[in-house]
């Protein structure tokens, strides 16, 4: 009998000591698979579908959950200021006290949280909010008041923007993309002047009336691809001064107002790619003397833009499939002079070979065209060399040098 009693005594003694030890505010242990050092808890890629109070460090205020298979978070995230639980199987916003009402950041991409109403509205210190991928529909759960700087709800099925977000005026990026907004409210970003980039890609929107991004006078990105954008307003960028990055590849615009860039002078990125644009207003790139890239394939452009008074600094002009064959002398030179583009891309175009006899006349073309690219070769003017690629008809293998010095051949020949 001594022999067996030994050990239940011990075992006794032990359970006694760990009850004191917990009752005296001991820090509990993370179980297996979580670690927990220097306030960080990490049960990262643990696969758990839910966590034991034991497993959760007292005090920790960094908690990485993600890529899991929770349906909640658990208790003990009080004092967290970073909380992470991307993929997951979250269904709900996670609310105080639940969580540190003081908390920084949120990260919970890749979830499957909808329903939301009020969660967030005394979580007033968060700066950062990450939700994509899940199935909110609204923005009511936003702090009241807002001093989030990051808002990320891409991917999602937002219709409408009214409510809290139009108080959230320190917001530095908004990401609205892929959900299912139509249209922008009057004055949603009155407030928000140190918004440097906004996304609405990927949504449903046919029109961009006046003034729709008023009060964003810190704008730097714009994103407006991949909706069903038919119509621009002339005053759609009005007030946009800062504005450097504009997309708008990707609709159904046909045309666009004369003076609509008017607004934006320090544009240095245009995309119109992939539209229906047949033409473009004499006056389009006015006054954009920074612009550096512009881009406007896969449209129907019959002509070049007027680029003889604007882009003095442009470095890069796209007009791959279009329906240009003979591109003014003037919008040529103006992209081909010395300091000018570095490369000027007409291929996928039918263009006529006489409409380059200047081309042939003055610029020298550099024996080292890139094999690697056959439509492309290079032109040497002066101290400058810029590239030139159009269609070559002769063949897979042909190089647009052999077919340049070709059309040389056959002009000196007619004249």
């Amino acid at each position: 009998m001594a022999r067996t009693s030994l050990p239940l005594a011990l075992a006794l003694a032990l359970a006694l000591v760990l009850a004191s030890a917990c009752s005296a505010g001991a820090k509990s242990v993370p179980g297996p698979g979580c670690t927990c050092a220097k306030g960080v808890l990490d049960c990262a890629n643990r696969n758990k579908s839910f966590l034991r109070p034991s497993e959760v460090c007292n005090g920790a205020t960094r908690v990485d959950l993600s890529h899991n298979r929770l349906k909640m978070l658990p208790d003990g995230l009080s004092s967290a200021e970073v909380v992470k639980a991307s993929d997951n199987k979250l269904t709900r916003l996670p609310t105080p006290p639940l969580l540190n009402s003081n908390a920084k950041i949120l990260v919970l991409n890749n979830n499957e949280i909808s329903n939301t109403s009020r969660e967030l509205s005394s979580m007033v210190s968060l700066e950062r909010l990450l939700l994509r991928r899940n199935r909110i529909t609204s923005l009511n759960f936003l702090p009241q008041p807002c001093n989030l700087r990051d808002l990320d709800v891409d991917q999602n099925s937002i219709s409408s923007l009214e409510g809290p977000l139009q108080n959230c005026s320190k917001l530095g990026f908004l990401s609205l993309g892929t959900n299912n907004i139509t249209s922008l409210q009057p004055n949603v970003f009155s407030k928000m002047q140190y918004l440097e980039l906004l996304s609405l890609r990927y949504n449903r929107m046919t029109f961009v009336q006046d003034d729709a991004f008023q009060g964003l006078s810190g704008l730097q990105s714009l994103l407006l691809s991949d909706n069903q954008i038919a119509s621009v307003s002339q005053f759609a960028f009005r007030g946009l001064r800062q504005l450097q990055r504009l997309y708008l590849a990707d609709n159904e615009l046909s045309t666009l107002p004369a003076g609509v860039f008017a607004h934006t002078p320090r544009l240095q990125r245009l995309d119109l790619g992939r539209n229906q644009l047949t033409r473009l207003p004499a006056d389009l790139l006015s006054g954009l003397q920074g612009l550096t890239q512009l881009f406007a394939p896969r449209n129907r452009l019959a002509a070049l833009p007027d680029l003889a008074d604007c882009c003095e600094r442009l470095e890069q002009a796209n007009f791959w499939n279009n329906s240009i064959s003979a591109p003014s002398e003037a919008s040529l030179r103006a992209v081909l002079r010395p300091g000018g583009a570095a490369r000027l891309d007409l291929s996928a175009n039918p263009i006529r070979p006489a409409s380059l006899r200047w081309v042939l006349r003055e610029a020298d073309l550099d024996a080292h065209a890139r094999r690697r690219e056959p439509r492309c070769g290079s032109l040497q003017r002066g101290a400058a060399a810029v590239e030139l690629c159009v269609d070559v008809p002769c063949g897979k293998n042909t190089l647009v040098s052999d077919w340049i010095e070709a059309v040389r051949i056959t002009t000196a020949n007619r004249s």
